[in-house]
C-alpha cells in the first residue's frame, strides 16, 4: 500500500489539494437536513475561509439552498464566481472597500462587531441609495474579547436605531472551531438568546439568528449533529420564526480531502 502511494505522489512538486466531490456533496446535504428536522427556516452558509479554493465552493454552491460565508475580498470574489445566491459577511476587520463591494453585490447580511462598524456601512448605503442587513455579533460571554456585550447592545441602542439605511435584524455568535456539543458552545447560544431578546424588547425586528460554525467532521461527529441542532433549537425556542444561519466549514469539507506536498525537510532532536 506505501508503495502504491508513494508511486502516485511521487512527481508532486506543488502542494496539491485531492478532495473527493461526492463527499462535499453528501455532507453539505446531511448538514442542511439535520437543521431542517429542527429549526422551520434554515439558511447554511460554507465558511470560504476553510478551504478557498474555487473548486471547492463550486461544489458547495451547486446546491442552492447553501450560501457562503466570506472574510474578506478573495473569500467574496469565490462566492461570486461559485455562483453563490447568499453570502453573510463576518471577521473581526473589514476595510471599507470590501463593505463597499459586500453592499454592492447585495450581500445577505453583514455581521457586525462594533457601532463603528455599522456607521461606516450605514454611510455606504445611503450614499449609494440602498438598505443593508445588519446582525450584531455577540461575545461568547461577557469576558470574551471579539463582540458585542448586552451591556454594550443597550448602550448603543439610540444609536443603531437612528441609522436609516441599516437594518439591525440579526444576532451571530462563533462559539469556536469543532466547538460542536460542548458546553462553552451552548453557554455561547444562551448569552446569544438573551442579546436576542434585547434587541427585541427594544424594537427591532429580529429576521436571522446566526448560530455560527463549530461543526467537526461528519464522519466523526455527524451522529450527533441532530441532538446538537435540537439543544440549540430549545435554547432559542422563543424566536422560531427566525431564519437560522449556520457556517459550517469543517463540517462540509473536513473529511472531504487532504492536502499533499513534498516533505523537504525533517528536524530531528537528539
Amino acid at each position: 500500500m506505501y508503495s502504491y502511494f508513494h508511486n502516485c505522489f511521487a512527481n508532486i512538486r506543488e502542494p496539491t489539494l485531492l478532495f473527493e466531490r461526492g463527499r462535499v456533496r453528501s455532507n453539505s446535504k446531511f448538514i442542511y437536513d439535520c437543521a431542517k428536522g429542527i429549526f422551520c427556516k434554515v439558511l447554511p452558509f460554507f465558511a470560504v475561509k476553510v478551504a478557498p479554493i474555487e473548486e471547492v465552493v463550486s461544489v458547495v454552491c451547486e446546491d442552492k439552498s447553501w450560501g457562503c460565508e466570506v472574510y474578506n475580498d478573495n473569500d467574496l470574489e469565490l462566492a461570486v464566481k461559485g455562483g453563490c445566491n447568499n453570502i453573510i459577511v463576518d471577521g473581526y476587520f473589514k476595510p471599507h472597500d470590501f463593505l463597499e463591494r459586500c453592499i454592492n453585490n447585495r450581500v445577505f447580511a453583514i455581521n457586525i462587531e462594533s457601532v463603528n462598524e455599522a456607521i461606516a456601512i450605514n454611510t455606504i448605503c445611503r450614499d449609494i441609495g440602498v438598505r443593508c442587513r445588519v446582525g450584531l455579533r455577540c461575545k461568547t460571554s461577557d469576558a470574551s474579547k471579539m463582540g458585542f456585550s448586552i451591556h454594550e447592545i443597550l448602550e448603543a441602542i439610540t444609536i443603531l436605531k437612528a441609522m436609516k439605511n441599516i437594518d439591525i435584524c440579526g444576532v451571530h455568535t462563533h462559539p469556536g472551531s469543532n466547538s460542536q456539543g460542548t458546553q462553552d458552545a451552548y453557554d455561547a447560544y444562551r448569552y446569544l438568546s438573551n442579546a436576542a431578546r434585547v434587541l427585541r424588547d427594544a424594537g427591532f425586528h429580529l429576521e436571522y439568528i446566526d448560530i455560527g460554525g463549530g461543526i467537526g467532521e461528519i464522519a466523526l461527529l455527524g451522529g450527533r449533529l441532530r441532538d446538537c441542532f435540537a439543544e440549540v433549537g430549545n435554547i432559542f425556542s422563543d424566536f422560531k420564526d427566525c431564519v437560522y444561519c449556520i457556517e459550517s466549514g469543517r463540517g462540509v469539507v473536513g473529511d472531504a480531502g487532504a492536502l499533499v506536498c513534498q516533505v523537504v525537510s525533517i528536524d530531528r532532536l537528539d
